[in-house]
């Protein structure tokens, strides 16, 4: 039952006046969680680089730049959309990979970026 009131929330918070979010607003709201205001192009624990945090595996698969720039989150973010049902499970895969989408860890993530992306659309 608490997961299915998450899943409510976590909806919700991506279903601002019916509209799915922009990539744009995505993007800001996934360098606000990774990186914050004050990234200055440090790498990750795991080696992750741009402001987006992005696995160089992840770009290598892609045919991405190695640098995580803009134009590869969207490559990367799109291909993780294109294999999920909603923007939600995007942000939890890009965060945990497609079979990592349903664990605590990825939910909490997509909670995150939906909260920013709904208080950037009011």
């Amino acid at each position: 039952m608490r997961s299915l009131f998450l899943l409510t929330l976590i909806i919700g918070a991506f279903s601002y006046e019916n509209k799915e979010p922009s990539i744009a607003q995505i993007a800001a709201a996934i360098a606000s969680v990774e990186t914050g205001e004050n990234y200055k192009g440090q790498k990750g624990r795991y080696g992750e680089v741009g402001k987006y945090q992005i696995l160089p595996v992840v770009l290598r698969e892609r045919g991405a730049s190695p640098r995580g720039t803009y134009a590869d989150f969207v490559m990367v973010y799109s291909y993780f959309r294109s294999r999920t049902t909603s923007h939600r499970e995007a942000c939890a895969a890009y965060h945990r990979g497609l079979n990592g989408i349903h664990k605590k860890a990825a939910e909490d993530y997509a909670q995150r970026v939906a909260n920013l992306v709904a208080s950037m659309s009011q």
